[in-house]
């Protein structure tokens, strides 16, 4: 009779993961949607209780099928709902760093408040709410005198400012899709109680008849707007600012002493460009920006203070701003990346184009472009006479690459097209063409 086969001998293997201490085992749980980490604690009783040590926590009550979203009933968001009781009920006396919750399913406004006083009680430094459908009252007074809070996102939310705001540790304030109750002095109340603000960015949001919004903030580095409603004028004058965002036309920007500002994105075809933007841009390496803003800009003879722009992101270029090409290489000497957005440039044949590119040999084609980026190629006569020039007076030109105007992926596209590209003579032997989706 054959001997059995001896199992091999394992008592030497350690549960290594186990053995580590119990903050290194949080923060790795940490990473985890809180559902997640939630599970591990059927693994031992090594396990089973750590959860309610772990710094973040992360809910999300996102159905990943088309079909569970349509079948969502009450008893699914009751048991998020529980599910999310239960949590901070268990949880330990550990302070909570991050709190993130996103909800897609419709929750009265106590129930969140309930949730977000739970993290504020537990000393919550990073909070990021998102409700897409909040159903009562409003957000919850409690949340604007958090003395730990160093980063506060919103999301989708009606809120009444109080009178006394106390956020001092506060760096990072968005809101999007808020609405403001109450009287006109909402917003400054909210700012003044923000000595140390850094990163703000608001989005989308009904600021009820607001007649002057004023963002001079010292400490500010990053500012973003976009699209906010019923503003009489917006006030911008920060020396540290380093980032500065603009997509609202409704306002008269007065904009003043950036003096660090070194990233512009000017994006809204209304945008009115004053002069006094245009000389608050004279220190920007990048600067994203739309056709209509840039033909302003030239128009203005402007151009010649973008000295120090290296960067130069212009979409969409459409075809009136496509004739302004030759003034506007011309006018950015130090200019290293080129980024085009060409969908709007059809088979149309502009007087002179040809002609002017030809005659006009900007410096920055000799000694400085190395990388240009076409989105939305579409396959005419006039952006291969672009890119025809662009190769061959692009001295130290590295990289070309084209994203097509479909969604075809470069397997698909024309192969006459795709030749003609690869067949032009370039001036940089080191210059690759890449196709990208």
């Amino acid at each position: 009779m054959a001997a059995k086969k001896s199992k091999p001998h394992q008592t030497g293997i350690k549960d290594r993961l186990s053995a580590l201490p119990d903050a290194i085992l949080c923060h790795i749980l940490s990473f985890l949607p809180t559902k997640n980490a939630v599970v591990t604690s059927l693994l031992s009783t090594r396990w089973k209780y750590l959860y309610r040590s772990v710094p973040k926590i992360d809910l999300d009550d996102y159905l990943p099928t088309e079909a569970a979203r349509r079948n969502c009933s009450e008893k699914t968001s009751n048991g998020f709902i529980r599910f999310t009781n239960r949590l901070f009920s268990l949880r330990n006396s550990a302070n909570i760093v991050t709190f993130y919750l996103r909800c897609s399913n419709t929750y009265e406004y106590w129930i969140i408040n309930d949730w977000i006083c739970a993290a504020l009680c537990r000393n919550v430094q990073e909070l990021d709410i998102h409700v897409e459908h909040p159903a009562g009252d409003h957000l919850t007074g409690e949340i604007f005198r958090h003395e730990r809070l160093s980063s506060l996102k919103l999301h989708g939310f009606s809120v009444k400012v109080p009178e006394q705001v106390f956020l001092p540790n506060l760096k990072i304030l968005h809101l999007v899709y808020m609405t403001f109750l109450a009287d006109n002095y909402h917003m400054s109340k909210f700012l003044l109680g923000c000595p140390l603000l850094e990163d703000l960015n608001l989005t989308d949001c009904d600021l009820e008849n607001l007649e002057v919004l004023d963002l001079s903030i010292p400490s500010l580095k990053s500012l973003t707007l976009r699209d906010n409603y019923y503003i009489a004028t917006i006030i911008i004058s920060n020396p540290n600012l380093e980032y500065l965002m603009l997509h609202t036309s409704s306002a008269e920007h007065v904009v003043k002493n950036l003096k660090s500002l070194a990233s512009a994105e000017l994006l809204s075809d209304d945008l009115e460009i004053s002069s006094k933007l245009i000389n608050e841009l004279y220190n920007v390496s990048f600067l994203a920006i739309s056709g209509s803003c840039f033909k302003k800009l030239v128009a203005s003879g402007s151009l010649s203070k973008l000295q120090c722009l290296t960067h130069l992101d212009l979409s969409p270029f459409s075809e009136d701003e496509f004739r302004i090409l030759p003034r506007l290489l011309d006018g950015t000497p130090n200019l290293e990346q080129l980024t085009l957005g060409m969908a709007s440039i059809g088979e149309f044949e502009p007087q002179g184009i040809v002609s002017d590119l030809l005659e006009v040999k900007p410096l920055c084609l000799a000694q400085k472009l190395r990388k240009v980026d076409i989105f939305d190629f579409v396959d005419s006569e006039t952006q291969f006479n672009v890119v025809e020039y662009l190769l061959q007076h692009g001295a130290l030109l590295e990289l070309m690459s084209f994203q097509f105007v479909t969604t075809k992926t470069p397997e698909k596209w024309p192969f006459s097209m795709l030749r003609r590209l690869l067949m032009f003579p370039r001036c940089s032997k080191a210059c690759k063409i890449a196709l990208v989706e």
